[in-house]
C-alpha cells in the first residue's frame, strides 16, 4: 500500500515538543517580553525594547554555538524542576546596561573583554529582575520559581545539561537606547511537556484589548490609590546616619 511521501527525520535531534506548543511558548514569552520592556526602561532609566525573535527546539550543543564567548552567562534553577536552564546576554547590551547602572549613558563602545567580577554582580540585578519577570509571564501556566544557580563568562564552564539533551531555546532581540544585542533563554523540554496542557491553554486564552472607555476608568480610579514607597539600599549604615537623613541630601555609599 502506498503510504504517502518520505518525511526526512533527525533521530539525533528529534523534535520532543509540538508545533502547538512552540507557538504557545513563543505568545506566554512576547507576553513576558512586553512587560519587561516596562520595567527594565524604568530600572535603567532609558528606553528599552525588548521582543522575541524565535522559538526553537536545539540540543543544548547547539544552543551553545549560538552564544557568544565571552559573554555573560547563567544557569538557573527553576523550581519544582530539577532540571536547569540557561540565560545569556549577549556583551553589547550587558556592558551598556551596566554602564547606565554606574551612571554613564550606556551608550559607549563595549569593550572587547570578559566582564570583571564586579560588572557580573552588577549585570545580577538584572537577571533578577529578568528571571522575576519570566515567573509573572510563566504564573498563568505554572508556578515556577528561578533563580541563579552559577554564572560565567564562558558558557561550557558551567554544567547545565548533557549536550545532546533537547532544549527549548527563546531568543530575546534587545535594544538598549541605540546598542543592540540579544537575550538568549534556555528552558529544558521537561517543563514544557509537564505544562503541556496550560502552556497551550493560554495561548488560546488572549485577553482582549481595552476599549477607550474601560481603560480611562482604569486610570482615572488607578491614579487615586495611594502607593506606599520604601528605599532598598543594599549597604551597611550606622543607625545615627540613617536618622540623621534629610529631604535633598546626597548620601555616599560605603561599598560594605
Amino acid at each position: 500500500a502506498h503510504a504517502g511521501p518520505v518525511v526526512r527525520y533527525n533521530f539525533q535531534r528529534p523534535d520532543r515538543v509540538s508545533k502547538e506548543q512552540m507557538h504557545a511558548l513563543q505568545f506566554l514569552h512576547e507576553r513576558a517580553a512586553r512587560n519587561l520592556s516596562t520595567s527594565l526602561s524604568a530600572y535603567l532609566r532609558t528606553t528599552i525594547n525588548l521582543s522575541v525573535a524565535s522559538v526553537e527546539q536545539f540540543t543544548y550543543q547547539e544552543f551553545l554555538g549560538t552564544l557568544s564567548d565571552p559573554t555573560a552567562f547563567y544557569s538557573l534553577s527553576i523550581a519544582p524542576f530539577d532540571e536547569l536552564g540557561a540565560m545569556e546576554i549577549s556583551p553589547p547590551v550587558a556592558f551598556a546596561m551596566i554602564d547606565r547602572m554606574l551612571g554613564g549613558t550606556g551608550q559607549t563602545a563595549p569593550p572587547t573583554r570578559s566582564l570583571t567580577e564586579i560588572e557580573q554582580n552588577v549585570t545580577d540585578e538584572v537577571v533578577l529582575l529578568l528571571i522575576d519577570g519570566l515567573a509573572d509571564a510563566w504564573r498563568a501556566v505554572a508556578s515556577l520559581s528561578f533563580a541563579i544557580r552559577g554564572r560565567e563568562t564562558r558558557p561550557r564552564m558551567l554544567q547545565v545539561a548533557a549536550p545532546n539533551e533537547i532544549v527549548c531555546a527563546v531568543a530575546f532581540d534587545l535594544k538598549v537606547g541605540d546598542v543592540e544585542g540579544t537575550i538568549n533563554l534556555c528552558i529544558p523540554t521537561n517543563v514544557v511537556e509537564t505544562t503541556e496542557g496550560q502552556v497551550s491553554g493560554s495561548w488560546q486564552r488572549q485577553r482582549r484589548e481595552l476599549t477607550p472607555t474601560e481603560r480611562a476608568w482604569l486610570e482615572e480610579n488607578l491614579s487615586r490609590v495611594p502607593v506606599p514607597v520604601v528605599p532598598l539600599i543594599r549597604t551597611r549604615l550606622k543607625t545615627g546616619a540613617v536618622l540623621a537623613l534629610k529631604p535633598g541630601e546626597v548620601l555616599a555609599l560605603p561599598l560594605s
